[in-house]
């Protein structure tokens, strides 16, 4: 038997479909089981997907998520369609689909640890403030500004792309850091570029207790400690694929974000 979650958003057609699920398509072979599944069907956009994902960071390794698009924007969840479920579901059964991989920012503090899909913000909207950058043991910079924002490949999308950081293509492997309103004078200089970082690279990011707010995929988490350690966790979100010949990120990137009168 494979056990089985949903997590959904609220729309009226999500409702239908989850029903269908449960009642035609997964009745045979099939369990529910929302504290320890097997396969975690999403029905929604992106912002359904991290929750997913949030969910269930704690069984990464364990875990395959299996997303339906029905909702907003779509990095994650293209990858199978509304209305083949019957076809999707024989597909898993029959062993007949595509792993897709994506990293996870890993992030400590203190005694608490966090998984970030996407990213990471250390913001302070009301003054500039002092952050040390240390890559690998290295001190980098010691940057003084509203805060920096740290990515995945994914992940560089979102925030991160309205604040002037790079649009990754690849889909796995690194690091970004982008600075939030930097401060330069002539006291004060930094590096005003994107940073992209390999999979090896750790992160050390100082500051001075309670001085910013940390966001972790738009989640405000309490902050209280001077010191956030950020690597790329070893396990990663799988993402099941059962479309052949699926949307590619260029695709994606022209459907949302470029209108230039072209197809």
């Amino acid at each position: 038997m494979k056990k089985y979650a949903i997590i959904q958003n609220n729309y009226t057609e999500t409702q239908e479909l989850v029903k269908k699920l449960e009642t035609t398509h997964l009745k045979n072979g099939w369990i529910k089981d929302q504290v320890n599944p097997d396969f975690v069907f999403i029905i929604g956009g992106d912002g359904t997907f991290l929750r997913a994902v949030e969910e269930y960071n704690k069984s990464l390794d364990s875990i395959n998520f299996v997303p339906f698009k029905s909702g907003g924007i779509g990095f994650y969840t293209n990858h199978n369609k509304m209305g083949d479920e019957k076809a999707t579901i024989s597909a898993i059964e029959n062993g007949d689909f595509t792993i897709n991989y994506f990293d996870v920012l890993n992030v400590e503090f203190g005694s608490e640890q966090f998984l970030a899909l996407n990213e990471l913000k250390l913001i302070n909207d009301s003054r500039a403030r002092d952050i040390k950058i240390i890559i690998n043991n290295e001190l980098l910079q010691n940057f003084k500004g509203s805060g920096l924002c740290i990515t995945t490949a994914n992940g560089s999308t979102g925030f991160s792309k309205s604040n002037g950081g790079s649009v990754v293509i690849a889909d796995s492997g690194i690091i970004q850091i982008s600075e939030i309103s930097p401060i330069n004078n002539n006291n004060y200089h930094s590096l005003q570029a994107p940073i992209i970082l390999g999979p090896n690279h750790k992160v050390a990011l100082q500051i001075e207790n309670n001085s910013h707010n940390l966001f972790i995929d738009t989640k405000l988490k309490k902050l209280d400690a001077n010191e956030i350690q950020i690597s790329l966790l070893q396990n990663k979100v799988k993402v099941i694929s059962t479309i052949k010949n699926g949307p590619t990120k260029i695709k994606l990137l022209r459907d949302i974000f470029i209108k230039d009168g072209l197809k």
